[in-house]
């Protein structure tokens, strides 16, 4: 029996990750991340659409866009620190 329910948890998180996870760090992390797949123009939109509770931790999902395109970040956050899993674009 599962007493939390993961579908209402995650759209509590990404409604508000900007409470509980610091947006300059997530930014700092999206551009690092930005920048191993040739893309250096500046992030402007930012935002979480996949916020999913796992064993390990939390499996995220970052979309951002810049100049040049649009991609997404799939990431792990564990006991405080995010790891890039993928990167599409």
């Amino acid at each position: 029996m599962n007493i939390i329910n993961t579908e209402e948890l995650e759209k509590i998180l990404v409604a508000n990750w900007t409470a509980f996870l610091q947006p300059r760090e997530i930014l700092k992390f999206t551009i690092e991340q930005a920048k191993t797949v040739n893309i250096d123009s500046p992030i402007g939109n930012l935002s979480i659409s996949r916020f999913e509770l796992k064993n390990y931790g939390f499996l995220i999902w970052i979309e951002f866009s810049s100049n040049q395109t649009k991609g997404t970040i799939e990431a792990q956050i564990t006991n405080g620190s995010i790891y890039p899993l993928k990167i599409t674009i």
